[in-house]
């Protein structure tokens, strides 16, 4: 389905086999996982990368069938920030997401690996501080690159 999931994983209490409840996955004879929560905003994922930065753990980037990605999250964030802020980043030409990964030293930066086209680069690199700026302005697609190719 097109439902993100977020489980925190518990060792099983000692003696136990079972643990009751509702949303409940076994990972192993001694583990389980718990849902947490979920997110159904993002239609037709492909690919899906973790945020680096410590003060927005549950923020990800999710990479599309039609090449979008949309930085989302979570539930709520420590000091009352919504984890999800919704922001998409459309490339020029509609193709597959093949990868999606954050700059583990500059968090504002994410790579996005596109399925090959003639006339458009398959690596883009987004800046989150300058497409979060134009996303408030300008309609969906009209987000800049920053580095291309």
């Amino acid at each position: 389905g097109d439902r993100m999931r977020l489980f925190r994983v518990f060792p099983l209490p000692p003696g136990e086999k079972n643990v009751v409840g509702a949303q409940v996955l076994y990972t192993s004879d001694s583990k389980y996982a718990s849902l947490v929560a979920t997110n159904a905003s993002v239609p037709l994922i492909k690919c899906v990368s973790w945020s680096p930065m410590k003060e927005r753990p549950h923020l990800i980037a999710a990479g599309q069938q039609n090449g979008r990605v949309t930085v989302t999250g979570f539930g709520q964030e420590e000091k009352g920030q919504p984890a999800a802020f919704g922001l998409e980043l459309v490339p020029r030409t509609s193709r597959p997401c093949l990868a999606v990964e954050w700059n583990s030293k500059h968090h504002n930066l994410i790579a996005v690996g596109l399925e090959k086209a003639r006339a458009d680069f398959s690596l883009l690199v987004w800046d989150l501080n300058s497409a979060g700026k134009k996303s408030m302005l300008d309609p969906p697609g009209t987000l800049q690159r920053v580095v291309s190719e």
